[in-house]
């Protein structure tokens, strides 16, 4: 089965749900330079604002839900 992307400006996951993001965000030094990349984060609902790992002012443009760990491993 394969998932699917969702748009985060379409929807958004539940409030607190870890879930992989794809997202730009800002080259510093470099003014105007934005780089892609994904990792995982959050969204708040208390405060309308996702919540990275690893980057500092990642725009999200679409997220993922994370696969159920593995049984018995």
């Amino acid at each position: 089965m394969k998932a699917e992307w969702r748009i985060a400006s379409e929807i958004l996951p539940e409030d607190g749900e870890k879930v992989l993001v794809y997202g730009e965000h800002p080259v510093y030094g470099i003014k105007k330079s934005y780089r892609r990349g994904m990792t995982c984060g959050k969204y708040s609902d208390s405060t309308g604002k996702w919540e990275c790992e690893n980057l500092i002012g990642i725009r999200v443009i679409a997220w993922l839900p994370l696969p159920e760990a593995p049984e018995g491993v």
